[in-house]
């Protein structure tokens, strides 16, 4: 699909044109130069270790945010040829800017439990197939439900994500939650263990609902009242592997216009 029109699947291709890398040239180097300069000052104070540090983590914002630039180009522009699976779970694509090999990938929000906004009972359903000590469970669902007396998304989450942290489970969470979605859920994009989580549907639906392919399942005979589907809610993800078990990763919450363009709901994070 072409993301700019909300279809059924996303695909962009490598760039037709050089005006782009031109843009992302351009915030590379400024970046690197600042992180050389803003490394030297610390480096003479604090020593080498730090400074290399320092200089790691500017560049790597810098060149991470680069790759939302070059999302967000071929988002709008239908003849650009970035090419990717970006909406599949093991599939991600990789440019290079300047030196630095940069991953990117888009995911629905809309297939996601909303900490503010999801049913309750969902949500309690989820951690009971995430298999969290009851403690725990009881734990979260409080936290949870402070934060959505403050309607404070960023404590929902952060309350999720130490919760699954706990369990080693880090990787669910980016996978299955956010602050951006809504009530309901795009069964078209959730994963398997938020499709369990349905409360209105039995065992023997959600292994039905499981089997059925993402593109058939909106309109396939399993209904929930807890579906939702058309929704235009994104998450560009860009991150970079500096070495083995060292990646920066930022993700970027967009929301696709009626004229299709991404608008950023807010800045990136970690």
């Amino acid at each position: 699909m072409n993301l700019s029109k909300c279809e059924d699947s996303i695909v962009m291709r490598p760039p037709g044109g050089s005006a782009g890398f031109v843009q992302l040239m351009a915030l590379v180097a400024l970046a690197t130069i600042s992180a050389v300069i803003t490394a030297s000052i610390v480096g003479a104070t604090t020593g080498g270790r730090t400074s290399a540090a320092l200089e790691r983590l500017i560049r790597s914002d810098a060149v991470a945010t680069s790759g939302f630039v070059r999302l967000e180009a071929a988002i709008i522009d239908a003849s650009d040829s970035l090419e990717t699976g970006a909406l599949a779970p093991t599939s991600d694509a990789r440019v290079g800017v300047g030196d630095v090999q940069v991953g990117l990938r888009i995911e629905a929000e809309d297939g996601k439990i909303d900490v503010l906004r999801a049913d309750r009972d969902l949500l309690a359903r989820y951690l009971a197939n995430a298999r969290l000590p009851p403690d725990v469970e009881v734990r979260m669902l409080g936290a949870i439900d402070e934060a959505r007396a403050r309607e404070d998304g960023g404590a929902g989450l952060e309350a999720v994500r130490r919760a699954l942290l706990e369990q080693g489970d880090e990787a669910s969470f980016y996978r299955d939650f956010t602050q951006f979605g809504s009530s309901g859920i795009d069964p078209v994009y959730a994963s398997d263990r938020v499709l369990a989580s349905f409360p209105d549907l039995s065992p023997a639906e959600v292994a039905q609902l499981i089997r059925t392919s993402p593109e058939a399942r909106a309109t396939g005979s399993i209904r929930s009242r807890y579906f939702k589907s058309g929704g235009r809610r994104f998450a560009l993800v860009s991150w970079i592997d500096w070495s083995v078990g060292q990646r920066s990763e930022l993700r970027l919450p967009i929301e696709i216009s009626a004229a299709g363009k991404p608008i950023r709901l807010a800045g990136p994070s970690s």
